[in-house]
């Protein structure tokens, strides 16, 4: 359950009511990990209403999505340039040039529940993300 659960938000419904149906990631007491319904890429979610991430969450989600990213996305022998797996879940995006996995720490539909995104590059006019 979310502390602070506020029925009104869209993320406290999508991870703990189940309203929209998306991929479940991951899920412990502090985050639920889901597919974000508007870009498709992996999301992380506090399990806390408010507005902000403490240190040792980004810790948290920093060590979840590089396992993602190695468990999921890893270049087998197959693929030639290692993109064909994430071509497959990501269709829509550009690949020319190389990935550059950053987690986009910028909250901006929902800005009063801490999130994030997983994402093969930066995302236009981002100003709060890391490269990982």
């Amino acid at each position: 359950m979310i502390s602070g659960y506020d029925p009104g938000c869209p993320l406290c419904r999508l991870t703990n009511d189940g309203e929209v149906m998306t991929r479940k990631l991951h899920e412990d007491s502090r985050i639920v990990v889901v597919d974000c319904l508007v870009c498709r890429t992996p999301m992380a979610v506090l399990k806390v209403h408010r507005d902000y991430f403490v240190p040792d969450e980004q810790d948290i989600i920093r060590k979840y999505f590089i396992n993602l990213i190695s468990e999921n996305f890893a270049p087998a022998s197959d693929e030639g340039d290692g993109l064909a797996c994430l071509r497959k879940v990501l269709p829509e995006w550009d690949y020319s040039g190389n990935v550059r996995w950053v987690i986009d720490w910028e909250q901006r539909q929902i800005p009063k529940h801490p999130h994030c995104h997983l994402r093969p590059f930066p995302f236009p006019n981002t100003l709060r993300w890391e490269e990982l």
